[in-house]
């Protein structure tokens, strides 16, 4: 078997999984989630194994990582004003105040886990 249909068929094998996933989530069926849960896991030293076949180059991963950025930095700021949002609608909502604090909460826990994670990656790789 080829790199490329090993490739295609690694691909086909994880859209299968998400499937049997997606399914078991939305069918509340905790054995698929398992079951897809345990194929993914027999997965991974197919791709460890051959780590040539999703090779990116050094341009495209970056790109993603930028993308991934931003959308960090979107979805941190959309959940902090929607915290902020149920807030301030405390007296017309006030069975809702928990959940607006909890999500300003988690967006600070984010970023804290964030920064130290980056630093973490700063100190240990680009030094």
């Amino acid at each position: 078997m080829n790199s490329s249909q090993l490739k295609n068929t690694i691909i086909l094998l994880y859209i299968i999984i998400g499937l049997i996933c997606i399914l078991g989530l939305i069918s509340s069926n905790v054995y698929l989630f398992i079951a897809s849960t345990v194929l993914l896991v027999l997965t991974i030293p197919i791709q460890i194994n051959n780590p040539k076949i999703f090779r990116r180059d050094r341009k495209l991963r970056m790109g993603s990582n930028e993308a991934l950025k931003h959308a960090f930095y979107i979805s941190n700021i959309i959940f902090f004003y929607v915290g902020l949002l149920i807030i301030a609608c405390r007296e017309i909502y006030p069975q809702y105040i928990l959940i607006g604090y909890s999500l300003i909460c988690v967006v600070f826990l984010q970023c804290l886990i964030y920064l130290i994670f980056q630093r973490y990656i700063e100190n240990e790789y680009l030094k």
